[in-house]
């Protein structure tokens, strides 16, 4: 999506985990010369005399069409698994207090896209098909999963719990007072 700012033209792909930027001043045209990690492209941008909050609209943009792309790839399998037709391994504790928390992080339902845009805000990172899976099987086994259509969320009962974990919790990090809970709380299996 290209975002016109005092004739500016700003526009952001992320490919492969890194973003390349093309922009179109009044004065001639501008493009990444390979892909760049964000701070990069921010301080390109910034060189370059754009407009601070044009650049954050198109680099905002770029992560929600990205996250858009994963959920359509990962919906499949995350459904698949859910229905008990796909194996996932393991994972550490972790991951279901990531996204125990990346759903706490909302009070209402969330599609798939939303939910990795939550995680990759808790822990700077895009969970891959797996370990999503994985967590939302057990967030489903303790009874804390709710699904509606294409949307997820915590049940009452998972919020609830949530909400008494975290106030039990002396470090400012949620993720990992869950995560310690449950560790001391495993399911079986």
């Amino acid at each position: 999506m290209a975002i016109r700012v005092d004739s500016t033209a700003i526009r952001i792909k992320q490919e492969g985990g890194k973003f390349v930027a093309e922009v179109t001043p009044p004065d001639g045209q501008w493009r990444t010369p390979h892909p760049m990690s964000v701070e990069e492209l921010a301080v390109e941008l910034r060189n370059l005399g754009c407009d601070r909050t044009a650049a954050g609209d198109a680099m905002q943009d770029a992560l929600l069409q990205s996250y858009r792309s994963m959920s359509d790839e990962f919906s499949p399998l995350v459904t698949a698994a859910l229905n008990g037709e796909r194996e996932v391994p393991p994972q550490e504790p972790f991951v279901e207090a990531w996204f125990a928390d990346a759903l706490f992080s909302y009070d209402r339902m969330l599609y798939l896209w939303e939910v990795l845009e939550s995680a990759d805000a808790i822990n700077f990172e895009i969970p891959n098909s797996d370990r999503i899976s994985w967590a939302f099987l057990r967030l489903r086994k303790r009874g804390w999963l709710t699904i509606e259509g294409s949307m997820y969320g915590l049940s009452a009962e998972g919020r609830s719990s949530i909400e008494a974990i975290v106030a039990q919790g002396n470090v400012p990090d949620r993720v990992y007072i869950i995560e310690r809970w449950i560790k001391a709380h495993p399911l079986e299996g």
